[in-house]
């Protein structure tokens, strides 16, 4: 214990107060960097054992020191063995005189106290060989049972030591076990991060191909909307020339006539109203799958497209019959003034 102090861990986990001049330096050190908790609890566990030792050899020096206080001291030992050496001198004098005796005056008187001393010398020397027997017997219960309660009190220890170290591995377990779930749930939450970032990326890939598709019905619809403009101009065209044609290899006829025929061509070369329901049925028919499913999504809006197709249809079909027949009516007008110049020539040629 000499140069160290104390080195205690609080209940609360820190660091008590080292002393002594060769750890006096390594208190910042511990400050500063405070060890891990593994650390902390080796330190605890040998703390604690430390301190078991301690206090087993406490008891140990006490009860040595309880025995050289029950100790006989050096005076009384002295005197004891003085004792010893007075009754051996007597027992010797009382012998020398016995020996000396006459053996015809004094021998009845003396053969009977020589023989009762005899028997009382052997029973003392019975009762003295019991008396050290039992004292033996008595010194080794004394030092089974010292030797019992020590084991005893090592066990208790080794017991208590037990219990701790074990409390500590089942708290360590327990925060090991608990970071192995913290883990787990961890790895559970990434995985499902994982699959939720998959499918965004193909929601995101399937709405771009919606758009795709939507981009190519809106462009399909532009085109055929031009091709069957187109289709209307030249079927417009067509109606336009074929009177032109007819009139010049045909005789001409009256307003009413040539108003019938051109109602009769516009119906007979003209498309018919049902013409833009068939586009759109045709249409229909040429798209795939997907876009038909698209444009199921959407029925207003190719409502609202295929009545303006049919207005526009109709309103251009009357303005046609109109311009027939303002054609019609010009080219009566222009035969008529034709056959009466001719009749006036015939006339003044006759």
């Amino acid at each position: 214990t000499g140069g160290w102090g104390t080195v205690g861990v609080g209940d609360s986990g820190g660091w008590g107060t080292v002393g002594g001049g060769a750890v006096g330096g390594r208190a910042p050190r511990l400050i500063r960097h405070p060890p891990n908790p593994p650390q902390i609890d080796r330190l605890k566990h040998s703390l604690m054992k430390a301190e078991d030792d301690c206090r087993v050899e406490r008891k140990h020096t006490l009860k040595l020191r309880h025995a050289m206080e029950l100790r006989p001291s050096q005076e009384l030992l002295w005197e004891l063995q003085q004792e010893k050496a007075l009754l051996q001198a007597r027992v010797q004098g009382l012998e020398a005189s016995v020996q000396e005796g006459k053996p015809d005056q004094g021998r009845p008187y003396i053969q009977v106290p020589e023989e009762d001393w005899q028997r009382a010398q052997r029973d003392l020397q019975q009762q003295a060989a019991t008396i050290f027997s039992l004292r033996k017997d008595l010194r080794q219960a004394e030092a089974l049972r010292t030797r019992s309660a020590e084991e005893k009190e090592m066990f208790e220890l080794q017991c208590l030591a037990l219990r701790r170290d074990s409390k500590m591995y089942k708290d360590r377990i327990e925060a090991i076990l608990r970071q192995m779930e913290e883990v787990a749930t961890e790895r559970d939450q990434d995985t499902l991060r994982k699959q939720v970032r998959e499918l965004s990326e193909k929601v995101d890939e399937l709405q771009l191909q919606l758009f795709q598709r939507e981009g190519q019905l809106l462009a399909m619809e532009g085109k055929l909307r031009r091709q069957q403009l187109d289709v209307l101009i030249l079927s417009s065209d067509l109606e336009d020339s074929s009177p032109r044609n007819s009139q010049e290899f045909s005789p001409p006829q009256d307003l009413e006539e040539d108003t019938q025929l051109s109602d009769k061509g516009s119906l007979a070369i003209g498309e018919s109203p049902e013409q833009p329901s068939v586009a759109l049925q045709e249409e229909q028919l040429s798209l795939t799958p997907e876009d038909a499913g698209l444009n199921g999504r959407e029925p207003p809006e190719k409502e609202k497209g295929r009545r303006r197709l049919k207005e526009s249809f109709e309103n251009y079909r009357r303005k046609r019959a109109l311009r027939k027949m303002q054609h019609g009516a010009r080219q009566g007008e222009a035969d008529g003034e034709n056959t009466t110049g001719s009749d006036n020539t015939d006339t003044e040629g006759a």
